[in-house]
């Protein structure tokens, strides 16, 4: 049983948007939680266009983020996170493919050669990405 109250309301949302199952490891619950928090889920919003990216491509470069930060910190700028955001882009070309068959029609692409602005908005936007500084 969850021993703080935002781990518990994960495992809640869980429960209610995957036909009310919990999965039995903690790692296949915590992989339904990022999944879900990346747009797995319709959680309720205002903002327009609010998933425009694949919740696979969102994944793929926080998971590469995630442990960029455990090897150099929690507090990284946001060029450095931009450059890791192009390193998990070119490191896995094929899973950001437009060829990629698993990949949906209707999510924008990601381009490690392009503007990554409107992927890292999204991904603030879904409080997946905090910036600290007012620079950010």
């Amino acid at each position: 049983m969850a021993v703080n109250p935002l781990l518990l309301l994960m495992i809640l949302m869980v429960f209610r948007n995957e036909h009310r199952q919990i999965p039995h490891s903690r790692g296949a619950l915590l992989a339904r939680i990022a999944y879900g928090l990346l747009g797995k889920w319709e959680l309720s919003s205002n903002e327009e266009g609010y998933h425009q990216y694949w919740i696979h491509d969102k994944h793929k470069v926080l998971e590469l983020l995630g442990y960029k930060m455990e090897l150099e910190g929690l507090e990284l700028s946001s060029e450095r996170a931009t450059s890791i955001f192009q390193e998990a882009i070119e490191h896995a070309p094929y899973d950001f493919a437009e060829h990629n068959l698993d990949r949906p029609t209707h999510h924008r692409l990601v381009s490690g050669h392009g503007n990554l602005d409107p992927l890292i908005g999204e991904l603030k936007r879904e409080r997946m990405l905090i910036a600290l500084s007012s620079s950010d």
